[in-house]
């Protein structure tokens, strides 16, 4: 994503695959919607120049809108979307889908499920990149950090896939992240809380915001009959999150 006038994002870059196969159906450029005011080249490495040259080319597509038609070219309320901290992508292409695995949420609610439904809310949530390393074994964003993607996506689907074919290692992992999130940290009784930053996609799968993603989402999403599976964010004025924890780089999907 792409930051705008008024400090709200605008969808930059769209990717999906097929989970059980790998094979690539959308990885393109997206041209935005409204004027851009930040970039935010060095998260994503896309900038003014790249967009402007596949629009010349007519290989971009054009806004968000066309995006989601793109998408739905492929998906419909059958479709099961799969992705890591999926409802950022959703919110960027003003959609809602209720059939979702979320790799983000599979590795919260491995890692505190024990602690009974009162003390269920999340006290912390494993980034993409974090999980690919302790779970997986592999590291992803060697190029200076820099999202990409595809690679993004495909491993996004990587961590659900290991989910299902090897149930007991991926207790294990949690096992361990759950006891290594309750070891005392050496130094924090007289660690000085530092200010604040403005939050991001990264931050915020760092730390758990102030809805609960596994229960606030879920009650929202039982509220809607079949016929409302796709809704338009705008129009319908509804999903109003807070504007603070959602800051998208891009819209990575697997489905199948």
């Amino acid at each position: 994503m792409a930051g705008t006038f008024d400090g709200s994002d605008e969808l930059i870059s769209l990717c999906a695959i097929d989970f059980l196969t790998g094979e690539t159906l959308i990885d393109s450029l997206v041209i935005p919607w409204r004027p851009i005011t930040d970039w935010r080249t060095k998260i994503h490495g896309i900038d003014a120049t790249m967009i402007h040259e596949a629009a010349t080319h007519q290989s971009a597509l054009r806004g968000w809108a066309a995006a989601r038609e793109e998408l739905w070219k492929h998906v419909d309320e059958s479709t099961i979307l799969i992705g890591q901290t999926i409802l950022f992508d959703f919110e960027a292409l003003r959609l809602i889908h209720m059939r979702v695995v979320d790799s983000a949420i599979l590795a919260t609610e491995a890692v505190f499920n024990k602690m009974g439904k009162k003390n269920r809310k999340p006290r912390r949530r494993w980034g993409l990149q974090e999980l690919c390393e302790t779970f997986l074994g592999i590291k992803i964003r060697n190029g200076d950090g820099i999202h990409d993607n595809l690679e993004d996506v495909l491993a996004a689907r990587e961590v659900v896939l290991q989910y299902l074919l090897k149930p007991e290692d991926f207790k294990k992992w949690a096992d361990k992240a759950r006891e290594d999130f309750w070891k005392p940290k050496a130094g924090s009784k007289n660690k000085k809380k530092k200010k604040s930053k403005e939050p991001t996609r990264q931050s915020v799968e760092q730390a758990a915001p102030a809805f609960d993603p596994i229960e606030d989402y879920a009650d929202f999403y039982d509220s809607f009959d079949d016929e409302d599976i796709f809704y338009d964010f705008e129009d319908a004025k509804m999903f109003q999150l807070e504007r603070g924890w959602f800051t998208n780089y891009g819209a990575d999907i697997a489905y199948y």
